[in-house]
């Protein structure tokens, strides 16, 4: 799955207050000068390459963990991390790589989940002067028949708080070669159910309308149920 999605906000709404609805309607007759892009996605470079999966190692020996994002492109993957490392170094103090994965996205599938890369939201709270607020993200959807590996990346990840995030490049034989050196640390990882996603969440955009969310019993009205009543419209 891959995918780009950008969330808009109104910022002026967005500050003044988060329960109006914060959708525009016409954005093409916004001006361009009105609309200001907050990336850490190069939508250049994502184009040319397809973003294969997501994984995760861990050392007992070195009680070091990693997160792996999966390339079909070797020289473009570690290109992707070698322009995010000039903008965040080599450990991503103010966590602007934001990494959510969402929970419990098909019921039908219960183990099934999501990635979602996109850049920190607190970039909204610094801009002034722009209306309107774009934040390009990239989705992948995981497919596993059991919920092993995602109960042992976050089993992992409560216990040390940080990881190295890396890339990966996945060749035709199926072969994985993990570019350690091109490693970012950090200690944020989103962990979201899908249920919980409302419509001022930056997650809301990997929720599609043919997704049947894993809503708890005796949850009513739960937030996404307002997202995907809007995307079938």
């Amino acid at each position: 799955m891959k995918r780009e999605e950008n969330v808009v906000f109104n910022y002026k709404n967005l500050k003044k207050d988060n329960s109006k609805k914060n959708k525009i309607k016409n954005l093409e007759e916004v001006s361009h000068h009105e609309i200001k892009t907050h990336s850490i996605i190069d939508v250049h470079l994502w184009d040319k390459t397809t973003w294969k999966g997501f994984g995760f190692a861990f050392s007992p020996d070195t009680s070091e963990m990693w997160i792996f994002l999966v390339f079909e492109n070797s020289s473009l993957s570690k290109k992707i991390f070698d322009n995010w490392k000039v903008k965040v170094g080599e450990t991503d103090n103010e966590e602007l790589i934001k990494i959510i994965i969402v929970k419990g996205v098909n019921k039908e599938h219960p183990n099934w989940y999501k990635i979602i890369v996109t850049v920190n939201e607190k970039i909204i709270k610094i801009s002034s002067s722009n209306n309107i607020i774009q934040i390009p993200s990239r989705i992948h959807k995981m497919t596993p028949n059991t919920s092993k590996n995602l109960d042992n990346l976050v089993l992992n990840f409560n216990l040390l708080k940080k990881y190295k995030l890396i890339p990966a490049f996945l060749d035709s034989n199926g072969s994985l070669t993990p570019y350690y050196e091109k490693s970012i640390l950090k200690t944020s990882l989103i962990i979201k159910d899908a249920w919980e996603i409302g419509k001022n969440d930056l997650a809301r955009v990997a929720i599609q309308s043919d997704d049947n969310p894993i809503i708890p019993e005796g949850v009513k009205n739960a937030p996404v149920l307002e997202i995907l009543n809007n995307n079938k419209n």
